[in-house]
């Protein structure tokens, strides 16, 4: 079973750089900390606070890029997805010096719905050190094509997965939560 799917070059460096100005500018809420993901122990899993947009106002964006995760999703991965709405949350993630998100994987506290998929689009547009994107499927492994301005990854939302301290500038991405009927 394959754990990851890109897209190199999903979108390009001046498309990127326009989707961060809309998000900028637009932007809706800041998650706040306290709704993060916790270790046992209880301690947050991440430092920092995306921002959050709702799919509508960067459908025209982001239209023909999502259309190709959901293609890669009927040809190759099979998951019963929900088509997005406009209110469906999509959060840009700034990672500044030492900001992480440590091992975890994505779901949903609903009782109606799932996070099936999480597709990731590398939105930095200037250089940074640090700040990998990992997964952990047999063994612990970097992902190195989500390094790349505009490209995009696409794992299943159980995989777990982790970003290492940014050592140097600032890393951003963005997250598309793609969700279906609940697991059975």
């Amino acid at each position: 079973m394959e754990s990851c799917w890109y897209i190199k070059n999903a979108l390009s460096k001046q498309e990127v750089i326009d989707l961060n100005s809309i998000i900028e500018n637009n932007y809706e809420c800041i998650e706040p900390l306290e709704t993060g993901a916790r270790t046992d122990e209880g301690n947050l899993k991440k430092n920092f606070q995306p921002k959050g947009i709702s799919w509508g106002k960067v459908k025209s964006n982001l239209e023909d890029t999502v259309d190709k995760i959901y293609s890669i999703n009927q040809q190759v991965i099979g998951c019963d997805l929900f088509e997005m709405r406009n209110d469906n949350s999509i959060l840009l993630n700034e990672y500044t010096t030492e900001k992480k998100y440590d091992w975890h994987i994505d779901g949903s506290a609903s009782d109606k719905f799932d996070v099936k998929l999480t597709a990731l689009i590398n939105m930095s547009t200037e250089p940074y050190s640090g700040g990998k994107f990992e997964i952990q499927f047999n063994n612990q492994q970097h992902v190195p094509e989500l390094d790349d301005t505009g490209s995009l990854v696409i794992i299943r939302s159980h995989t777990l997965h982790r970003v290492t301290p940014v050592t140097k500038g600032t890393r951003k991405s963005l997250t598309i939560f793609l969700t279906g009927p609940k697991w059975r």
